[in-house]
């Protein structure tokens, strides 16, 4: 798994999106947690602090090519 090696490499915050699903999983190595979010949600990024990414925007734009 992708995520594991990510961890071990030192990667503080790794994120897996889904456009199947319409859903991002969002893994913190820092904090260690989980989370899952769908697209509509406004996605805080972990290791920047005051960013957020939204995905509904980001689906509108490239949902031609799926």
């Amino acid at each position: 798994y992708k995520g594991i090696k990510y961890e071990m490499a030192g990667v503080r915050e790794f994120w897996a999106v889904s456009p199947k699903n319409r859903s991002v999983t969002v893994m913190n190595y820092e904090k260690n947690t989980i989370t899952i979010y769908s697209f509509q949600s406004k996605i805080p990024v972990g290791i920047w602090e005051d960013c957020v990414l939204d995905f509904n925007d980001i689906w509108e734009d490239v949902s031609f090519l799926y």
